[in-house]
């Protein structure tokens, strides 16, 4: 019994050496790595009579905004907040730091019981308050990095602590609340003067832009689709050197299918890894496809359709099935006239079921682009 109560009275001992090196060591200067960032503390690492964040009572911080500017400075407060009215000083821990764990900006401060230590911004020995539950420390700054940060680097994380005292002059009583709030740099100011596109001829697109403040870009990428929703990349553009003023770029695109009409637009990649895009510039299909039709549809193999259309003048025309991959399965001249035409066309006994193109070209113009389902 006696064994036990000695070395009750040891681990006593020997928690509140701990506690006093701890005070000691902390009481004149104030630590660093206390903010609750990853591997890292708070200031319950002293303070360590409750758990942190304790219901009741919280920290926050106002006055960074979630899309900094590179080399703002931010003026900002914290605020420290506890569920009873008997806290009496408030201290706290602040660290910016980014995704690779390094510090980012720089702290400075007016607040007399502040100190920027280590790249962090921390009052250790804050000055004594009437007896309160909440308390807001102003005249703190940060100013945001000059350079832009790598995609890896996103976002800035700002991690505090505050520590709610009952001014005892020990690390006991004490109440730590920590929280973290993330920025981001604003989106790239990036004005597209110009975009437009002109069609060279059935297969070429010439793409053209004209762009001011890119000096922070990184690259262009185009981007086309032939449904509006799904744009997929077709190639990327370096922006030109001395780039405040106003370049123009240019781009031809020589995959033009005439069955499909297509939407454009630019991508703009900024250094540190945003991204925005151009208004959309869309590439109608010239193929008229309502004073056409195919009749009876679907069809059965070995019948009979009859494709009706019209022309502006008299001439031959050329009529040519291909398949959904673009493989031409048949073609036919057929002689037309000025108006309305009536064009009995076989089906094909050996066609596999599924779906084809009937296209009618003349005067090497595909004037109709008309669909027809097949069946056995």
């Amino acid at each position: 019994m006696k064994k036990i109560k000695v070395i009750a009275i040891i681990i006593i001992a020997i928690c509140s050496l701990s506690a006093s090196i701890k005070s000691v060591k902390y009481h004149n200067f104030p630590p660093t790595n206390c903010t609750g960032a990853p591997n890292g503390y708070t200031c319950g690492f002293c303070h360590s009579s409750h758990p942190d964040n304790q219901l009741g009572g919280g920290v926050s911080i106002n006055g960074i905004p979630v899309n900094y500017t590179a080399g703002t400075v931010y003026p900002f407060s914290l605020q420290i907040h506890h569920f009873a009215s008997d806290r009496k000083m408030f201290g706290y821990d602040i660290a910016a730091i980014d995704a690779e764990g390094n510090n980012v900006g720089t702290f400075t401060t007016t607040n007399l019981t502040a100190t920027v230590n280590a790249g962090e911004l921390t009052s250790h020995n804050p000055a004594v308050v009437a007896d309160t539950s909440t308390k807001t420390i102003a005249g703190l700054f940060w100013t945001a990095p000059t350079t832009a940060l790598t995609p890896s680097q996103l976002p800035i994380s700002f991690y505090f602590c505050g520590n709610a005292c009952d001014h005892n002059n020990q690390p006991t009583g004490d109440y730590v609340y920590n929280d973290s709030f993330h920025t981001n740099p604003a989106p790239l100011a990036l004005n597209f003067v110009d975009f437009k596109i002109d069609k060279i001829n059935s297969k070429t697109v010439f793409l053209q832009w004209q762009c001011a403040n890119e000096k922070d870009v990184a690259k262009y990428t185009i981007e086309v689709s032939n449904n509006g929703l799904i744009y997929q990349p077709i190639s990327d553009i370096i922006p030109q050197a001395s780039s405040n003023n106003n370049h123009q770029y240019s781009y031809q695109y020589s995959n033009v299918n005439i069955f499909s009409s297509y939407s454009f637009r630019i991508k703009f990649l900024n250094k540190n890894g945003l991204f925005g895009y151009s208004d959309v510039q869309k590439l109608k299909s010239n193929i008229n496809i309502a004073t056409a039709n195919i009749f009876p549809n679907p069809i059965q193999k070995s019948t009979v359709a009859k494709i009706h259309f019209q022309t502006s003048s008299n001439s031959n025309c050329s009529l040519i099935i291909t398949n959904t991959a673009g493989a031409m399965i048949e073609q036919k001249m057929i002689q037309v006239q000025k108006g309305n035409n009536d064009i009995n066309y076989p089906i094909n006994p050996a066609l596999k079921s599924g779906m084809y193109y009937v296209s009618i070209i003349q005067d090497n113009k595909m004037i109709y682009n008309l669909t027809v389902v097949v069946n056995d």
